[in-house]
């Protein structure tokens, strides 16, 4: 069974159909907000460094079938996590126990950029986009995991505030407690534009 590790907009379940999922962490990358010739605005990456740890999702790929996440996340490749790199967070009691113990330690993947650099005040981060992550590690993680996000993601630049006219197609606007904690967090990012 194949699985994959998200750590931005794959954290929010709403944007795509995979199950069954549980929290889950990969030491030694980080997480930074990158530009490349794909995209005409920022989105999340991940860099090697030993010193650093990210939280995240982890979910099954049905039927080993990676053709619409490739899809989805045109600009990056797969790369396969060892088994020391990556643990579910089996200790949470909403974990899925068929998740956590038939995963092959071989085939869980996460998406890493090739092409690219740090972003870019040129190619801002979307507004739709980083809403859309932070509600998802707010439904994860709670108000720390939107805190930890923002304090543990390198390379930030300004915020597009499209909202009005969101450009990110899988937008999840947030809810309940969550819109106006996640409002506040990026509207106190220094660049907000």
């Amino acid at each position: 069974m194949a699985c994959f590790f998200g750590f931005g907009s794959l954290v929010n379940t709403a944007t795509h159909r995979y199950q069954p999922v549980t929290a889950a962490k990969v030491d030694g990358w980080r997480r930074i907000w990158v530009n490349n010739k794909c995209y005409e605005h920022a989105f999340l990456s991940v860099e090697p460094d030993e010193s650093s740890a990210i939280q995240g999702l982890m979910a099954q790929v049905p039927e080993d079938d990676w053709q619409e996440l490739d899809t989805r996340e045109v600009g990056y490749l797969r790369r396969v996590l060892t088994p020391q790199e990556w643990m579910t967070q089996a200790h949470c009691s909403d974990a899925p126990a068929a998740l956590i113990t038939s995963a092959p330690t071989n085939d869980t993947q996460m998406y890493v950029l090739q092409n690219g650099e740090y972003a870019q005040a040129a190619k801002p981060i979307l507004w739709s986009y980083l809403e859309t992550v932070l509600f998802g590690y707010y439904q994860w993680f709670g108000p720390e995991g939107v805190d930890n996000f923002i304090q543990s993601t390198g390379a930030w630049t300004s915020v597009l505030d499209d909202r009005s006219q969101p450009i990110y197609p899988r937008y999840v606007p947030a809810e309940g407690d969550a819109a106006e904690i996640i409002a506040h967090k990026i509207s106190n990012l220094s660049q907000t534009v």
